[in-house]
């Protein structure tokens, strides 16, 4: 529980209603003025009354003397967090006032059961509650302060107070605990780790065999499996663990809000991310956070569970974007990923990204995208065309095969589809050489 009392005060105003009196008496005098109608101006007294009135019974700044107190009791049920805030308000002052409040609400939180503002007359030495209770999958939020609006008993001027009501709220996200598998990055770091990557080397673990090249020395040569086949010629491969390092990139822009309230396409994104993390994290993995929305949150890399801690923060203060994600295209994203960095990339895919692709292909930065089906999903309207809708799929196809012909491994992702298995397979984008 936190309390707090009255901070600083900021300056009077007048509110819609005294503006409106002051307006009509305006026109008033105005009209009798131009009609030479003095006895119009006797209607102007009903407004200038009202209105002195609201300004002689205006509370002053000691007359403004509030206490608050905030609690809050969180229930969680099936990945679905239920948060209950109750803000106490307590009349210290001599007077009686009449409150406005309006509580502060994290992002994505639905109000199940009664309301962040109260509008109510408080006496003096008495005591009001402002609860409610909300709703949401994830959140990270501090309150710090409350906005409350002391008003005349004509509400024609009113004064803002702005008490602390301190508070923090940590929601982490719910995610599903996965299976580790190996993984075989085209690249590694130097450092070895505990449960490494698989990569092709000059290892103990033998891995299968292959026919002979140019170049091959002749200790890999299998000479038992070659006398078996007259003129050919197979060479034994090794492998050799280090560790990986994983950056997540996550496009968080106005497409990825598509879908229901707590089921939309960024949500599937962040709980596939932090299972993923969580993997990763277990073997030793270097992992890393980039999520790009109206502006773009890094966390950088890092091993072991403090870092998994980090992410799991950084996604739960996720937000969706407003607009079309244009960062994605910009340079702030990728000149920080390691150039022996395995990226998984969370993102509708659009046409105008190729140049993203290309830059990472560049510097041979091994990419998986996942690219969810917005067919699949039920993102299209129902008013399109069967030829349009066709067309886009046509042309869809096409950009993820432009991709794929740049080396990207693609995961067209379908609606109610398993994702793991097809990230273990996209691991392998060669196929691994079996015995013979």
């Amino acid at each position: 529980m936190h309390s707090g009392s009255s901070a600083p005060i900021s300056q009077w105003g007048i509110t819609e209603k005294g503006v409106f009196l002051l307006l009509l008496s305006g026109a008033i005098l105005f009209i009798s003025l131009a009609g030479c109608h003095p006895d119009i101006l006797l209607l102007n007294l009903f407004p200038l009354i009202y209105l002195t009135a609201g300004y002689l019974l205006f509370p002053l700044v000691d007359d403004a003397n509030l206490h608050l107190e905030r609690s809050v009791l969180i229930e969680c049920s099936k990945g679905t967090y239920r948060v209950i805030v109750t803000v106490r308000m307590t009349n210290t002052g001599t007077r009686g006032l009449f409150v406005k409040a309006d509580d502060p609400l994290p992002p994505l939180a639905q109000i199940t059961a009664g309301s962040s503002r109260l509008n109510t007359f408080l006496p003096s030495g008495s005591e009001e509650e402002l609860s409610y209770t909300f709703e949401t999958k994830r959140a990270s939020f501090k309150w710090s302060e409350t906005s409350i609006k002391v008003s005349d008993p004509f509400h024609c001027f009113n004064r803002e107070l702005i008490l602390p009501s301190e508070g923090e709220l940590e929601l982490p996200l719910y995610y599903r605990k996965i299976k580790a598998f190996p993984i075989c990055p085209w690249k590694t770091l130097s450092s070895p780790g505990t449960l490494p990557g698989r990569v092709n080397g000059r290892g103990t673990d033998f891995r299968g065999v292959r026919e002979y090249h140019p170049g091959d020395t002749l200790q890999t040569l299998d000479w038992r499996l070659s006398s078996r086949h007259p003129g050919r010629f197979f060479t034994r491969e090794y492998e050799e663990e280090k560790n990986a390092e994983i950056r997540f990139i996550i496009d968080a822009g106005y497409e990825s809000s598509q879908g229901t309230p707590g089921r939309t396409i960024l949500d599937e994104f962040l709980q596939q991310t932090a299972s993923l993390s969580e993997m990763f994290s277990r073997q030793g993995q270097k992992t890393g956070l980039t999520i790009v929305s109206d502006q773009i949150t890094q966390t950088s890399a890092g091993t072991g569970k403090k870092q998994h801690r980090k992410i799991l923060k950084c996604l739960s203060e996720s937000i969706p974007g407003t607009a079309e994600n244009q960062l994605l295209r910009s340079s702030l994203v990728t000149r920080t990923i390691s150039p022996r960095a395995v990226v998984f990339l969370f993102s509708p895919y659009r046409p105008g990204d190729i140049e993203l692709y290309k830059d990472l292909r560049h510097r041979h930065i091994q990419v998986i995208l996942i690219c969810p089906d917005p067919f699949d999903r039920e993102t299209v309207k129902p008013s399109q065309s069967t030829p349009a809708l066709r067309a886009a799929k046509i042309e869809r196809k096409a950009n993820l095969t432009q991709l794929s012909m740049l080396s990207v491994s693609v995961i067209d992702w379908k609606k109610g589809e398993s994702l793991f298995p097809l990230i273990r397979k996209a691991f392998y984008f060669h196929k691994p050489i079996k015995k013979m």
